[in-house]
């Protein structure tokens, strides 16, 4: 992984020297009439600052905060086209009406059953801008009526995104994103575009039981300020909480709930012409099963971000994490533990976004130390994303989302490893002016190591059909 990441930085830093000569020599229209352009469809005030920082800042600002002029603190990128990323006063809300088959719906692969559900997911958002506040809210129940009874599931979600510029360089954004559900395959992450996340604070919930009740939040604080146009210093607190509650019917292993708290101090720097260089530090603290096992981390990192193309940003990371664990949390025998232990772990990761007018690509790897998601305590995890979506007619898009993650245990010593593979393919058709029909099919496959409940070894092939009525009303500005 590291020789990768040496080459393709090295590939990227003659490609950039070779476009910022060719640039040189050429004539450049008015920047700063290009950044008051962008500037009002953002619906933002421009900093102040020289025509070419003022001109790069237009072309590669941070999607989820568009006044800062990059990303920051590994921020997880987006599959949203060029022209989505406009921000609008709207009032949206709808209802989706899937039919779906599971052809492994008891989690049993000695015995696996089919079933056929029917899912009904309204949705409200609300959305806007201002000269100084831009503020999301959205909430998405849902309810899903399956073949087999003991199936049926319900969901609620709320995401919250609230930004309040203070000044033209103090930013202040709280974010929250909240999942209530006892459905294995709702993504606690789902409407959450407008939400800025992190692949340095990704929740872990992966475990697909039919028998569990799961409530998860994740939330944030950033206060972010932008010392000139090349320096941004700022400062995050974040909370992560997963909790299961097991149903009637289950596989009889409770799994483990899990909290955690930090906080990262982090400086990014225009070293050369849209070339970033940043420094985070970062504290935080798990807990699992009401304290039975806690682990504190101390993670320094270092980061390079480079605007490639006007469409193109990649950002790589590294650097070391020391961890200490006091206790034990598992539910399966394992071998007798010291009352603490230290080590250290290497912490990497990238994250590359392409937004282009027909083309969204977010691509994302990391190696951090992270809760187990309900199966271990603190893990070394390896998270790997691809999710690329493509406009191929004004009224036709498909999808393609690929997951790697892998969790290794760090609190005892075992060969128990926790896995999943999985791979979804979609295509949505808009048929009329509020109308949309969608289809998808998702294959998913997951090791639990030693674990030996039948229902905790999942391999799932799924299909479904949607049909979908969604609106927007504007709002006064």
């Amino acid at each position: 992984m590291r020789s990768l990441l040496r080459f393709v930085l090295t590939a990227l830093l003659a490609a950039q020297c070779v476009q910022a000569q060719s640039q040189a020599g050429q004539s450049q229209p008015d920047a700063g009439a290009q950044a008051a352009a962008t500037a009002s469809d953002l619906g933002y005030i421009p900093a102040n600052g020289t025509s070419q920082d003022t001109e790069a800042s237009a072309k590669t600002s941070d999607p989820n905060t568009p006044w800062l002029p990059i990303t920051i603190n590994g921020e997880s990128p987006t599959v949203a086209l060029a022209g989505e990323l406009t921000r609008s006063n709207e009032l949206r809300g709808g209802l989706t009406v899937t039919s779906g088959y599971d052809d492994n719906a008891l989690a049993e692969n000695g015995k696996p059953a089919g079933n056929a559900s029917f899912s009904f997911m309204p949705s409200l958002s609300v959305e806007q801008s201002r000269i100084h506040t831009l503020f999301d809210l959205s909430y998405n129940p849902g309810f899903s009526a399956n073949q087999a009874s003991q199936l049926n599931t319900n969901t609620q979600a709320v995401n919250l995104n609230l930004q309040y510029r203070f000044t033209q360089y103090l930013t202040l954004r709280v974010h929250d994103v909240f999942s209530s559900s006892n459905n294995p395959y709702a993504d606690a992450t789902a409407g959450t575009d407008s939400v800025p996340g992190s692949v340095l604070h990704q929740p872990s919930e992966a475990v697909l039981t039919p028998f569990a009740n799961r409530i998860s939040n994740l939330g944030g604080v950033d206060l972010i300020y932008q010392l000139g146009p090349g320096a941004i210093l700022g400062g995050s607190g974040t909370s992560d909480l997963l909790n299961y509650d097991n149903l009637a019917g289950g596989p009889g292993v409770q799994l483990i709930d899990s909290r955690s708290e930090g906080a990262d101090l982090f400086y990014k720097h225009r070293v050369w012409y849209n070339q970033w260089i940043g420094v985070t530090y970062s504290y935080q603290r798990f807990t699992f099963s009401g304290g039975a096992e806690q682990t504190d981390t101390n993670t320094a990192l270092l980061f390079y971000t480079i605007p490639v193309h006007s469409h193109l940003t990649l950002s790589v990371f590294g650097g070391a994490a020391y961890s200490v664990t006091n206790g034990q949390a598992t539910i399966i025998p394992t071998v007798a533990l010291p009352a603490s232990s230290q080590q250290w772990l290497p912490n990497e990761g990238m994250t590359l976004s392409w937004q282009g007018e027909h083309t969204g690509i977010s691509t994302t790897f990391s190696r951090s130390i992270a809760g187990g998601g309900g199966l271990f305590g603190t893990v070394d995890r390896y998270n790997g994303t691809v999710d690329i979506r493509q406009q191929f007619r004004p009224r036709w898009t498909g999808t393609l989302d690929l997951l790697y993650d892998n969790n290794r245990p760090i609190d005892f010593i075992t060969s128990d490893e926790f896995r999943t593979l999985s791979a979804a393919v979609g295509l949505q058709h808009q048929i009329g002016e509020h109308l949309y029909f969608g289809f998808s099919y998702s294959r998913v496959h997951q090791v639990y190591g030693g674990l030996t409940a039948a229902q905790l070894f999942p391999d799932h092939n799924r299909t479904f059909l949607s049909i979908s009525y969604l609106f927007n009303r504007p709002l006064g500005r």
